[in-house]
């Protein structure tokens, strides 16, 4: 099963490749193209695909590949941390990026009554984290003004980051909570202090890790220890370096991954980008082979059906829980009508949705299982054929015209 998973995974990228400059000037997203191989794949595997997302193999590997996508978005914004536009990307992240989660948890906890309140807090960090992945053509897309390109590249890259350490948290409220009837099981204020205290060692281990390889690639470079291509190597390296020391000290490996790129962008700067290319390839491989799971997972719940509940957090995840949010964030920020609506529409679910959606599936052992695998396939599935295939038409429509200069 495991080998004949693998093959099919493999077996689509290799064809992919072949046809990826056509894909790509028909605007088909290479997601697009594996989720729909693997939407064929999950017609015939129905059971067995979830049962290998219950092996604790399983989540070690996609913390794994969190680690190292976290680490690769932090260190992919180009320029700046906070890109051209500082100011509109500050407030996407550190204003509408909360609201959003509150108010989509305020939706969970509505739509799903009789759940804990940490399983709505689990969902919104699922459904509400935008990702570029599902509709990677948005920037280039010169219809669009440059701070609207260079805010939602930022809040793509970053996003996640902010989100990850309160959904480790939010998580394991919720395990505690399914494991409340054992006698042996922490209380809830005994797993939100472990959950702080990896949280803050993950910060610590990120940012030494981060600032002591970004000091070192300066000395070696300077006194001509190393070359370019080594250092690409190396860059890989650090994400997965990062990660085992965090969790031999009980940190949470993924967050002190992101926080680790977040260290090595400030101190390289802009010779940063000329060392993540192999990075972002390994990033963009593991993501295709997720996309692929993805698709596996999606044909599963379309054919075993959806419920209610699950329609109406995803609808309202891309729609007023994101509009309002960045509709507010935006006020008196210098933004045009046009771009603040670009902004909001504009913001795809894509591999941190599921990501986070595949840790969520695999630690919770009860009946919400089901539940939050559909609301994750349900976003992301109308999020890759909204913005896959919308994100043109929108920019036309907002921006008739090119922007000048």
């Amino acid at each position: 099963m495991l080998a004949a998973s693998l093959l099919c995974c493999v077996g689509s990228i290799a064809v992919w490749s072949l046809a990826a400059g056509r894909l790509e000037t028909w605007r088909v997203s290479p997601a697009l193209v594996l989720a729909v191989l693997g939407a064929v794949v999950g017609l015939f595997v129905r059971p067995e695909i979830i049962e290998v997302l219950d092996f604790p193999v399983t989540e070690q590997i996609i913390e794994l590949i969190l680690a190292t996508l976290l680490f690769s978005d932090a260190i992919a914004v180009r320029g700046r941390m906070l890109g051209s536009s500082p100011a509109v990307s500050s407030r996407l992240l550190f204003v509408a990026l909360p609201l959003s989660l509150a108010l989509a948890a305020a939706v969970g906890v509505l739509v799903l009554p009789g759940h804990p309140v940490a399983l709505a807090v689990v969902i919104a960090c699922i459904v509400m984290p935008t990702d570029l992945s599902p509709a990677p053509g948005i920037l280039a897309e010169a219809r669009l003004p440059l701070r609207v390109r260079s805010a939602l590249n930022v809040e793509s890259g970053l996003n996640d980051g902010i989100v990850a350490p309160v959904f480790a948290v939010a998580l394991a409220a919720v395990t505690t909570s399914a494991a409340g009837s054992d006698p042996g099981s922490e209380s809830g204020s005994a797993v939100l202090a472990e959950a702080l205290g990896a949280s803050a060692v993950a910060l610590a281990v990120g940012l030494g890790t981060g600032t002591v390889y970004g000091l070192l690639v300066r000395v070696a470079r300077a006194r001509g220890w190393s070359e370019d291509t080594s250092i690409r190597i190396g860059m890989l390296a650090v994400p997965l370096t990062t990660y085992c020391i965090a969790v031999l000290l009980d940190g949470n490996g993924f967050v002190a991954a992101f926080i680790s790129g977040v260290a090595v962008h400030l101190i390289l700067r802009e010779e940063t980008e000329q060392f993540t290319g192999f990075t972002k390839d390994v990033v963009e491989t593991t993501s295709l082979g997720l996309w692929f799971v993805f698709g596996v997972l999606a044909g599963v719940v379309f054919f075993s059906g959806v419920d209610w509940p699950v329609v109406v957090v995803s609808v309202l995840a891309l729609t007023l829980l994101r509009l309002v949010p960045v509709g507010l964030a935006l006020v008196r920020s210098g933004t045009t009508a046009a771009e603040r609506f670009a902004l909001s529409l504009l913001g795809p679910r894509g591999v941190t949705s599921l990501v986070f959606g595949l840790l969520a599936v695999n630690a919770i052992d009860d009946d919400t299982t089901i539940t939050v695998l559909q609301i994750m396939v349900l976003t992301v599935s109308v999020s890759l054929l909204l913005h896959g295939i919308g994100a043109a038409p929108v920019a036309r429509r907002l921006f008739p015209s090119p922007p000048r200069g």
